[in-house]
């Protein structure tokens, strides 16, 4: 996860003023109408990545940005770039 966290953060480019690299935080949400009355167990986790240089921040989804990231260290994922590439 936290290898995950860095690379966002590393290539995060800012679409409101186009800087490069932000900072990260781990975050917590609930989930459900019931959250409200029982502990976190079902809660969401993101990752907030908040530009160093105007402090616009988006959340993405920590599931599925480590599901994408171990898809693209994959070697099949590199064999279809290449692929698609020489085509």
């Amino acid at each position: 996860m936290r290898r995950v966290k860095e690379k966002l953060e590393r290539d995060f480019i800012c679409p409101k003023c186009r800087s490069h690299g932000a900072t990260g935080e781990e975050v917590t949400l609930p989930n459900g109408a019931l959250s409200r009355m029982l502990p976190p167990l079902g809660s969401a986790r993101y990752i907030a990545l908040s530009c160093g240089l105007c402090g616009y921040t988006e959340l993405y989804n920590l599931a599925l940005a480590v599901r994408s990231k171990d898809k693209s260290e994959s070697p099949e994922a590199d064999d279809l770039v290449e692929g698609v590439e020489n085509a």
